[in-house]
């Protein structure tokens, strides 16, 4: 359920509200831009390439929740642990 909430909106049309979900949920492509995932700074210079849309960075996660998306972030894996080794606990 979406809160109406007042202010400024994000400024996108719902074909480009569309793209850029569609952009997120699909992920960059590592082998042509480097990276594995989108961050917020990411998307604001892609909106603001694509659609010359110019959102704070925190504006943009706002929006993004909006669409249904969340925040992701890998574990993080400690540089001394042994390739294989599960635990066993």
């Amino acid at each position: 359920m979406a809160i109406e909430r007042g202010g400024r909106d994000a400024g996108l049309s719902p074909q480009q509200k569309a793209e850029l979900y569609r952009l997120v949920v699909d992920g960059p492509a590592p082998e042509a831009s480097g990276l594995s995932a989108f961050t917020r700074e990411d998307l604001v210079r892609i909106c603001k390439k694509r659609f010359g849309n110019s959102l704070h960075v925190t504006s943009k996660g706002r929006f993004l929740r909006e669409l249904g998306l969340s925040r992701r972030k890998a574990r993080p894996s400690h540089p001394e642990k042994e390739p294989g080794r599960t635990g066993g606990l």
